[in-house]
């Protein structure tokens, strides 16, 4: 018999968890659909929608469990309560145990340029662009298949070029998708955006300071979650009260230096909101100027798996963000005391 290659091996284990924790994520929301605000059905194609906040209300639980799904399952995510600048905000805490995979592979979103950009697609469905071998049939459970499984962000419901491209992308027929759509604009979406910090942290490190993933081994990161609706947005979250701790296999030299870069205080546009970078940009997400530099968290701790070395960079801004919820609680007529 002849011998399977050891990193064979590893990928085959590793598309095996994705598939069995992202089917068991998926099942867990369609199966609690009625305590998580979330409605199921059949969209275009016969297309399964499960709709997150379009016409459904959802809930900050949903978008815990869609922010484990965006990882393919290879992370956990949990739901605490911060005091930032006076306010009690929930906050969520996301470990990635394999980010080089899970983080920098799945959960890091593409736009559905076909149809319409500001459609954004992440999730189990990205696995076939990672290198995964899953031409083969796979048996899931109700039929449905882990590959067609996706995170879907959107303001609108999807239309039937949509699904269909999403169909070709992941080469699979549009009954055997199951699209997890989340407005960004609702509970589950906040939730789910503010637990992209830790893709923030390794598309960074990978596209703007050009290193390998691969170097990354863990990274557990917390960020508030704002209100719905209002003037901060997650992105601001993550640039401006983001924290993340990062277990790097070996640390390099110009370690401390590299820390910096990993903070948004780095950034040409630290000390606007997002709001403000998404204005300049004529609202176009993908026109805003250096973009790949922008996806930075406020406060960064490297640790060297191998000798322990602590390195520390950047720090949070809850001035600039109080100010900003603050205004926002005066004028919906609230108080703060």
């Amino acid at each position: 018999m002849k011998p399977v290659p050891h990193g064979q091996i590893e990928r085959i284990a590793e598309r095996s968890r994705i598939a069995e924790r992202s089917g068991r994520l998926v099942r867990g929301l369609m199966r609690d659909a009625a305590f998580l605000g979330v409605r199921v059905g059949l969209g275009p194609g016969d297309t399964t929608i499960v709709d997150c906040g379009l016409e459904a209300p959802g809930s900050w639980e949903a978008g815990r469990r869609i922010t484990e799904l965006a990882h393919g399952g290879l992370a956990h995510a949990g739901l605490t309560l911060v005091n930032l600048a006076g306010v009690s905000l929930p906050q969520i805490t996301v470990d990635s145990w394999l980010p080089a995979l899970s983080a920098a592979r799945l959960q890091v979103s593409f736009p559905l340029d076909e149809i319409d950009p500001a459609i954004r697609v992440s999730g189990p469905i990205c696995a076939r662009s990672c290198g995964f071998e899953i031409d083969r049939p796979w048996r899931a459970r109700n039929g449905r298949c882990p590959w067609g499984i996706a995170v879907v962000e959107t303001d609108a419901p999807l239309s039937l070029e949509a699904c269909e491209a999403l169909s070709q992308r992941a080469a699979l027929s549009p009954e055997r998708l199951t699209l997890v759509v989340v407005p960004s604009a609702s509970l589950a979406g906040v939730v789910q955006i503010s637990g992209r910090l830790n893709e923030s942290v390794v598309f960074t490190w990978e596209h703007s300071l050009e290193r390998s993933p691969e170097s990354i081994v863990q990274i557990v990161g917390s960020c508030p979650i704002p209100p719905v609706g209002g003037v901060v947005l997650p992105d601001d979250m993550i640039h401006y009260a983001g924290r993340a701790t990062v277990v790097v296999e070996e640390a390099p030299p110009e370690v401390e230096s590299l820390a910096r870069l990993l903070t948004f205080a780095s950034s040409d546009s630290h000390g606007k909101l997002f709001a403000e970078i998404l204005a300049e940009a004529g609202g176009v997400f993908e026109a805003i100027p250096d973009l790949v530099h922008l996806n930075k968290v406020a406060e960064i701790t490297l640790v060297d798996r191998k000798t322990g070395q602590v390195t520390t960079a950047g720090r949070c801004n809850e001035a600039l963000l109080g100010e900003a919820l603050l205004k926002r609680i005066e004028r919906s007529g609230g108080r703060s005391e």
